[in-house]
């Protein structure tokens, strides 16, 4: 820091008084100090008071997004297809929340990293040319990509893939997830597989580890390929044309999180499962030593939901209203660690297309936003971040989630899954 010359006594003691009169002329015109009212105070925290301090000019304070027109929901479709909408009535991701549901508050903030996705590679063209599936030895080394480090050994033959469609190198981040499922030429069965990559045109798939399989119209969709929890690599996933406008989620949600900060790790777990809960049969390798969360009930394979009395409408972007009514409709299951501060939804990536590009073309910004976004533009981007801020500080946990009590239980909050387009897989359950 360069030398300055001092004040004279005179000086500072009227820059004292100045500031001291600022500082009550602004707190009596309702300034911020940009804690979270949801939250208390956090300086990672993105709220819409924030101002963004400079060293060379003025503070200057956010410039408001103006907020998006509340959309019409959709009438709900009276049948469904098991291809846009798959699973048994009863699947964990089918049910909606229960009016038994016992909530513990999650205890969450959104930093400044923002709001990221884990894009699930879904390859449900069961008349496609059959490839074989190879295995590779990339990992999650950053240092190695995927698709220089093929073998010849094959995982599994002739599954059904488009020639055209391929994964790399356009994936995000260095080392993804890429939990997979292709489904067979029987038209049902599930193979679930990560991390998966489709390096070329024609070419094989190519992966390292192998889930359990599902069925496509009746299973119950819990077991997969997300390593974190062994969740589905489907359920949960946002598909195309749910996120856009005049498009609704009709299913509970796939949520990462940061698991060093929020995930809970108890040794002497009264369930004899520390670290995760049902539908998870399993936590990250790490988390007796990565887990720091402090909320008891919310382990890997949580399900977290938004109260009832949350008010989505008051969000000020429209995809971001979307999520918050699936929040408290159905609730998402927490499935993977970001290893990172950051929050991550699951969405699709198959031959028909990615969310994330269909998400950009319909609103007119990413959906993977990160970095400190100071929000002073008053950009809609933003306004997505803020929101998202908020769900997450609202965020509780199903304590009483359980295979019986699946989604707390009790009459459901809305209407349950139609049948499929012939009459088959009618639900048995009602809503209040």
């Amino acid at each position: 820091m360069p030398n300055r010359r001092k004040m004279a006594p005179i000086g500072a003691a009227a820059l004292v008084v100045a500031l001291i009169i600022g500082v009550v002329v602004w707190r009596a015109q309702g300034g911020s100090d940009g804690g979270s009212e949801a939250a208390g105070p956090s300086p990672d925290t993105i709220q819409p008071g924030d101002t963004t301090p400079s060293s060379e000019a003025p503070t200057t304070t956010v410039k408001p997004y103006p907020a998006d027109p509340v959309g019409v929901e959709p009438v709900p479709p009276l049948t469904r297809e098991a291809l846009a909408w798959p699973f048994a009535w009863d699947s964990i991701w089918n049910l909606p929340l229960g009016g038994s549901a016992q909530r513990v508050p999650a205890g969450m903030t959104l930093g400044r990293a923002g709001v990221s996705v884990d894009e699930n590679v879904l390859i449900f063209e069961p008349d496609a040319p059959p490839v074989d599936l190879l295995f590779h030895e990339g990992d999650w080394n950053p240092n190695l990509r995927r698709c220089n480090e093929v073998t010849d050994r094959v995982l599994l033959k002739g599954l059904p893939v488009p020639p055209s469609f391929v994964t790399d190198p356009d994936y995000l981040g260095a080392t993804p997830n890429q939990a997979a499922a292709v489904l067979l030429a029987d038209g049902d069965t599930l193979i679930q597989t990560q991390p998966m990559h489709r390096c070329q045109v024609g070419g094989p798939l190519i992966s390292q580890y192998l889930f359990a399989q599902d069925s496509l119209r009746n299973g119950n969709g819990i077991a997969g390929a997300h390593g974190g929890s062994q969740m589905s690599s489907v359920g949960g996933t946002v598909r195309l044309g749910e996120l856009v406008r005049g498009g609704a989620i009709h299913h509970a949600l796939k949520l990462n999180i940061d698991c060093q900060s929020f995930c809970s790790f108890q040794a002497n777990d009264a369930d004899g499962k520390p670290g995760f809960r049902w539908p998870a049969t399993a936590a990250d390798r790490e988390a007796p030593t990565r887990y720091q969360g402090q909320v008891p009930s919310l382990q890997m394979g949580a399900l977290l939901a938004l109260p009832a009395e949350f008010d989505a409408d008051a969000l000020l972007t429209e995809p971001a209203r979307m999520v918050a009514r699936a929040m408290m409709r159905y609730g998402a299951y927490v499935v993977d660690d970001t290893h990172y501060p950051i929050f991550a939804l699951t969405t699709e990536w198959s031959p028909n297309g990615r969310v994330v590009d269909e998400f950009e073309q319909e609103w007119g910004f990413p959906m993977h936003l990160g970095g400190d976004l100071d929000c002073a533009d008053g950009s809609a981007g933003c306004a997505w971040v803020q929101d998202f801020a908020r769900m997450v500080a609202a965020l509780q946990v199903i304590d009483n989630n359980s295979p019986t009590t699946i989604g707390g239980g009790g009459a459901r909050l809305v209407a349950c899954a139609p049948p499929y387009a012939d009459g088959t897989g009618a639900s048995a359950c009602t809503a209040t």
